[in-house]
């Protein structure tokens, strides 16, 4: 199968840990995701089953032959700088984002649709970073260079230089997805695809209420 970095945050390890105590003898591997070749990727072989998001699935034509199945809705947030003068607001507004820099991520960890983010924020996101990895974003949004989109499916403590904001008006949200081909479906997709809805809908507490208080 293939995942993305905040879908190893802990949905794919909780559901790797279902399967490989209940079928030990069979053979797993993870892939990196390489983003929208995903579904290539499955019509190819190449993987049985990958993790996509509903920003995949924009094209209707895109999942032509595979199935797809809803694992969990993935809510956005933004984290800040600690040190941020908005960190500090008891009510964010998405056009308060309007003149910060940005880092950006790759997909599908990244700001999702660009022309959905400038409507909420009111301007185009201006983005002086990018970075593929979780810990070098936040590290740069520690270090006060930038904001970025923080999702539900990276849970966890983010570092003490940095909180994480709701917003009144949400920003865009995006589905998970488990994807696999109909017609030559592996033995133990099926199985897989048990191991990940149980841990979708045993999801970790949400980010505390101290990391999303407005």
């Amino acid at each position: 199968m293939s995942a993305f970095a905040s879908a190893n945050a802990w949905l794919v390890p909780a559901a790797l840990a279902r399967f490989v105590d209940r079928h030990p003898k069979v053979a797993l591997s993870v892939a990196r995701s390489t983003g929208h070749d995903e579904f290539e990727r499955l019509r190819g072989g190449e993987v049985d089953l990958a993790l996509v998001t509903s920003w995949d699935l924009v094209d209707p034509g895109a999942a032509d032959g595979l199935e797809t199945v809803v694992l969990l809705q993935d809510e956005l947030y933004v984290a800040l700088p600690g040190a941020h003068p908005l960190a500090e607001r008891k009510r964010l507004a998405a056009t308060d984002l309007a003149d910060e820099t940005w880092i950006e991520g790759a997909h599908p960890d990244c700001l999702g649709p660009i022309p959905q983010l400038r409507e909420l924020i009111g301007a185009p996101p201006r983005i002086g970073f990018h970075c593929d990895d979780w810990a070098g974003k936040l590290a740069l949004v520690g270090a006060g260079l930038g904001i970025t989109l923080y999702p539900r499916l990276a849970l966890g403590e983010p570092r003490a230089d940095v909180v994480v904001r709701r917003l009144p008006r949400p920003l865009p949200s995006r589905d998970i997805h488990a994807a696999f081909p109909v017609d030559h479906q592996a033995p133990a997709v099926n199985a897989m695809l048990a191991c990940l809805q149980e841990a979708a809908q045993a999801t970790p507490a949400s980010i505390s209420s101290r990391q999303t208080s407005a």
